[in-house]
């Protein structure tokens, strides 16, 4: 029997989540230096998001992220220390391919937040208010309070026996609404 971790988990229930509204979906490719957290690879494409989708003449590039702790780690060129590896959750190339993505009429770009273990909140965080908001911190990571306080939208969800499902209908209304 297979067993997902529980990012997996969270990127299956948006995507039948997705598929019940009636919208397209395509899960990205993982690279395949993500498998078994190799860094022995000396070239391997990075992904700028996890997926995309297409809703209501609108494309939206997003990038999933599902944790139990508090608080993810970010990317930001001034936390970067070159002289040793570092691993934040929040990649530079995530957010430049969101922000890239983002400068297109009728795109829509950012981060899916699942705050599993604390509220099992669920949040959008577009990109352009992601880097206001954290371009300001002066902390490597960030926590909900901070993606309430940064614009983030909290996306409607029910629980279903064991799994979420999410009113993407609702969700790409909001979006549309605030950021097209």
């Amino acid at each position: 029997m297979l067993i997902l971790n529980s990012g997996k988990v969270f990127e299956n229930c948006w995507k039948k989540s997705v598929n019940k509204a009636g919208y397209f979906y395509l899960r990205l490719n993982d690279p395949a230096q993500s498998f078994g957290n190799s860094s022995n690879l000396r070239f391997s494409l990075k992904s700028s998001y996890d997926n995309i989708m297409f809703a209501e003449r609108y494309l939206f590039t997003l990038e999933l992220k599902s944790t139990k702790s508090t608080s993810l780690t970010f990317w930001r060129e001034d936390f970067e220390d070159k002289t040793k590896s570092q691993n934040f959750l929040i990649h530079k190339h995530q957010i430049q391919g969101l922000s890239n993505a983002d400068k297109f009429a009728e795109v829509v770009s950012g981060l899916i937040i699942n705050f599993r273990e604390t509220t099992n909140h669920t949040y959008f965080w577009h990109i352009n208010d992601f880097l206001e908001y954290t371009n300001k911190l002066d902390k490597k990571s960030f926590n909900e309070t901070d993606v309430i306080n940064g614009n983030g939208l909290l996306i409607n969800q029910t629980l279903k026996k064991v799994n979420y499902e999410y009113d993407i209908g609702k969700f790409v209304i909001d979006c549309v609404k605030h950021y097209i």
